[in-house]
């Protein structure tokens, strides 16, 4: 099973949880979100301020620790979750503006709320994961993906 329902196994910012092949890290989602959304991990700075929040992807030339929403907060907003890593996960992948294969490898852009191709199935400083099914609708869909747990390079376009 993957994306394991873990929202009930409660943790603290930034604590490590592993499951079988995946790899999960508690964070605080800034805002209401669908399962499977790319959020990029960033520590505050600020003192007495939440250690970890999961926010929206942004241009980032240095790599950025990327990782997916384990279920979707809806309404009630805010809140700590899991957000996997690593391993067999679903996640959102877009096949705009190309056809997504099992075996592309996956990137995300800025302030994009799913993953797109990655330029077909050579891994490179912007790859995420890969594909483990096809996606050739014009929209977001939740797919089965591997996810890396390395670092990525955010792109702008």
């Amino acid at each position: 099973m993957i994306n394991r329902s873990v929202e009930e196994d409660q943790g603290v910012g930034g604590a490590i949880k592993v499951s079988g092949n995946a790899k999960f890290i508690y964070a605080y989602v800034t805002n209401s979100i669908a399962r499977g959304t790319p959020r990029v991990l960033l520590a505050s700075v600020t003192a007495g301020q939440i250690p970890l929040v999961a926010a929206a992807p942004v241009t980032s030339a240095i790599p950025q620790r990327i990782g997916v929403t384990t279920v979707a907060t809806g309404s009630a907003g805010a809140g700590y979750q899991w957000i996997q890593i690593e391993g067999d996960a679903y996640a959102l992948v877009d096949g705009t503006p190309a056809d997504v294969v099992a075996g592309n490898m996956l990137e995300v852009l800025t302030t994009a709320t799913s993953f797109i191709q990655d330029g077909g199935s050579t891994r490179t400083v912007g790859s995420v994961g890969f594909a483990k099914e096809a996606q050739a609708a014009n929209s977001a869909v939740l797919i089965e993906v591997y996810l890396f747990g390395d670092p990525a390079q955010i792109a702008a376009t």
